[in-house]
């Protein structure tokens, strides 16, 4: 841990609006390096959040308002002078670029956060910019009168259903053809079908080109991300992120920094990155952007303006010594980003453990200690404590279990993962 400035500490104050679906207060706070003081927002009560809302208290300053006021809000935080701000919740965008504009600090424009968080808006504009998009269709769903709407005939099937502000692909389904979407809006609401979001997006699914990305094939997804950092409209990209095959229907199962591209696939897949970032107005961050590797070239899946989670921000740490969380904190400041990779950082990977669709509990989790004993392994960490219910709608963030490590190459990458996947033994019911 870090040296960090107490809650009373001198030094520049930087804005981070803060929910339960943030990143941890102390991974935040560690992050600063004692360069700043935090002043936290939240938009609930402060005892609602339990045992970090206690915790903002001992590392930071904190402002709690109801609701989103960004105006009762703006006026509260206005007394702490901050000379920047950032927020590590993708649910809380929206409400921090309508604080910024009201205190006159650096963030990505209201517009241009809406364009992000908002899948149609966000393939209306790329669209517009020349970008190659998927066919889509906005869908009203959840009540009790949803019906799929007429003009399905020619709509190029398969495709993925998802909330159309949804993220962590929650609430995310693949859809063979208009017969499996009517069956799905049939049983809305009803279990293990969707029915909590409203709103949904009907999106061409891209068929992917598996094998045929990078020096090493094996057991890796035919998508990547590309982790971008973005200083008064000048952007750098900081890596690009290996994945993991996705576990029914879409739920991530782990990453790894460096990915298998060769150079000029990289550099394919970052000029994309690039004009998808160009496109949607953003200015300033750190940047999480998905990219399809398909047989016609990549393409791009969406853009979040904000630090992408599945451990990136820990693996960019592992590997260079500095987390995008910093980084991100450092652009608030005012600070240009620039990080330079350790000599031998090997490649730094994260696993997650996700539970099938048919499980509803978990009853035990058996290997933690084989686990642990793999060389390379540096955290094995449980997200739901046995027994407990789990839920495959819970998207990404459901999972029970994540290994953090370094593996020598992208061989030994593979050999540890199949090891890893073979040591935890779930019980589920």
């Amino acid at each position: 841990m870090r040296a960090r400035p107490g809650r009373d500490a001198p030094g520049p104050r930087v804005v981070v609006p803060y929910d339960a679906a943030s990143f941890s207060p102390l991974q935040i706070a560690d992050a600063t390096d004692g360069r700043c003081e935090l002043v936290w927002v939240t938009t609930v009560p402060l005892a609602e959040l339990g045992p970090m809302g206690r915790m903002l208290r001992r590392l930071g300053r904190v402002v709690s308002v109801e609701g989103d006021d960004a105006e009762a809000a703006a006026a509260a935080v206005a007394e702490h002078a901050p000379v920047g701000i950032v927020t590590f919740s993708h649910g809380l965008l929206v409400f921090t670029a309508a604080l910024a504009e009201r205190l006159g600090l650096a963030f990505n424009a209201p517009r241009t956060i809406l364009n992000c968080v908002d899948k149609v808006t966000q393939r209306r504009a790329m669209a517009a910019a020349g970008l190659d998009m998927p066919a889509y269709l906005e869908l009203a769903l959840g009540g009790a009168g949803s019906s799929v709407p007429v003009g399905l005939a020619d709509f190029p099937f398969p495709a993925v259903l998802k909330p159309r502000a949804g993220h962590g692909s929650l609430e995310t389904f693949f859809v063979g053809d208009a017969k499996e979407l009517t069956r799905l809006v049939e049983h809305w609401g009803a279990d293990g079908a969707p029915g909590a979001c409203g709103e949904y997006i009907l999106e061409q699914f891209l068929d992917g080109e598996l094998g045929g990305y990078g020096a090493v094939c094996g057991p890796v997804a035919d998508y990547v991300s590309v982790e971008s950092a973005v200083f008064a409209g000048e952007c750098r990209h900081l890596a690009v992120t290996g994945k993991f095959p996705l576990s029914e229907p879409f739920r991530e199962t782990g990453n790894f920094i460096p990915s298998l591209l060769d150079c000029d696939e990289r550099c394919r897949v970052e000029s994309l990155a690039t004009r998808a970032l160009q496109a949607l107005g953003v200015r300033w961050g750190v940047l999480h952007t998905e990219i399809k590797l398909t047989p016609a070239g990549p393409r791009v899946i969406e853009v979040n303006p904000r630090v992408g989670g599945g451990s990136i921000s820990e693996l960019f740490e592992f590997r260079t010594g500095r987390s995008l969380v910093y980084l991100a904190l450092a652009i608030a400041l005012g600070e240009a980003p620039g990080v330079a990779e350790l000599a031998d950082a090997g490649v730094a990977y994260s696993i997650y453990l996700q539970p099938p669709p048919w499980a509803r509990h978990l009853e035990a989790l058996e290997g933690l200690a084989e686990v642990s004993a793999i060389p390379g392994v540096r955290q094995v960490a449980l997200n739901r404590q046995p027994p407990h219910p789990v839920d495959w709608r819970s998207g990404s963030q459901g999972y029970v279990a994540t290994v953090r490590g370094v593996a020598e190459s992208h061989e030994q990458l593979l050999v540890n993962r199949a090891a890893i996947l073979e040591h935890l033994r779930p019980v589920y019911a």
